[in-house]
């Protein structure tokens, strides 16, 4: 089993597309007669590099040989969502008047496209997440834990307010009494009617420059995630027709929820191609079923294909599942699974022990991702 990664097919297409797809809306022919092949060129090349390593292995007695993806590419568009304006004008998110009228009614125009920018802007407003998110790590614990949502959203009315959202990949949390430090909404019943409500309603969002409903599908989040973590994830998940839609824009004056960025406003952002939910998967080698075309394959069944291929018990715990359709009848003879604790876990959540050296490793590649 052969294992790399490259970040240059990621990168290349983030700064790179707006000269490689003539429907981009900042696409220029002239940049594009100097860099339009440039996407392209890194393709070919890890083709090229693929090829000699099939070759080498091919020579040396064979190996499976496994490309994957996590996300695809494509256009970074101009259309943007603003969540939290459709959720104040249904009514479920409330704001401070800066005139001091106080009232749910106030018409709110300035509403950002990333919490509050009206009056004092929140945090969220005036540094990158990213930033933040390093600044928070500083804190102590003791003050760490006590910055919940109404510190990073100081206009937002929490007395009036039953949903909101970070705008960050699409997410709604419900304020929720007995969870959120002023939580409104009852447990139970009331929580799981308001988001049924958001669920019904929010993927009639119609974009009144184009027509179309860039909202997919809106999904709780224990019909995507499970675990003992589950209540740290959003209470809904928004699906878009891409994740990017929902990232920052800048200050917002207009009232339309979903809407078509300028030029001006695209200009300013630093990439113009962003990820795309569906990746690829391919599959070489002596173990692999040729010709063979998947068409429901995810991302969490890599794992415990590569387990199949390597000879390995797969845990019943483990999520996804073998791609047998992917590998011949052989490969699969024996296929065993079996429970954690067999494997040596305690079967109680016990953590996996790393030597300082496997330790260092993976602090190196988180820090990679930011």
């Amino acid at each position: 089993m052969c294992i790399r990664d490259s970040s240059a097919t990621d990168g290349v297409a983030h700064f790179f597309w707006k000269y490689h797809d003539p429907t981009h809306p900042l696409y220029n022919p002239e940049e594009a007669a100097n860099y339009g092949d440039t996407i392209l060129e890194v393709y070919r090349r890890c083709d090229r590099r693929i090829g000699e390593l099939l070759e080498r292995l091919e020579a040396e007695g064979g190996c499976n040989v496994l490309v994957v993806s996590d996300h695809g590419q494509g256009q970074l568009g101009p259309q943007a969502i603003h969540l939290n304006l459709w959720l104040e004008q249904q009514g479920l998110l409330g704001f401070r008047s800066n005139n001091g009228g106080g009232t749910l009614g106030v018409k709110l125009n300035t509403l950002a496209s990333h919490a509050v920018q009206r009056g004092k802007r929140s945090l969220y407003g005036r540094i990158r997440f990213q930033t933040l998110t390093k600044l928070r790590r500083l804190w102590p614990d003791s003050l760490r834990t006590r910055l919940g949502a109404e510190t990073f959203f100081p206009d937002v009315d929490w007395s009036h307010t039953r949903a909101y959202s970070e705008e960050l990949r699409g997410n709604i949390w419900i304020n929720l009494r007995g969870r959120d430090p002023q939580g409104i909404v009852e447990p139970g019943a009331e929580y799981e009617a308001l988001r049924d409500r958001i669920i019904a309603e929010l993927p009639d969002l119609v974009d009144s420059q184009t027509g179309a409903k860039p909202i997919r599908k809106v999904w709780r989040r224990e019909e995507l995630f499970n675990g003992p973590y589950l209540e740290r994830f959003p209470d809904l998940i928004v699906e878009a027709d891409y994740p990017d839609m929902f990232k920052p824009h800048g200050t917002y004056l207009g009232p339309q929820a979903v809407r078509q960025l300028t030029q001006a406003e695209m200009a300013q952002r630093a990439i113009t191609g962003c990820h795309r939910m569906n990746g690829i998967f391919i599959a070489w080698g002596p173990d692999v079923a040729p010709g063979e075309r998947l068409n429901d394959a995810a991302l969490i069944d890599v794992a415990p294909t590569v387990l199949r291929l390597l000879g390995q018990p797969i845990p019943q715990e483990m999520d996804g599942h073998v791609l047998s359709q992917a590998l011949r009848p052989e490969a699969l003879a024996g296929l065993r699974t079996v429970s954690l604790a067999e494997l040596g876990f305690d079967g109680a959540g016990g953590e996996v022990s790393f030597t300082d050296a496997e330790a260092d490793y993976v602090s190196e590649r988180l820090a990679g991702l930011g």
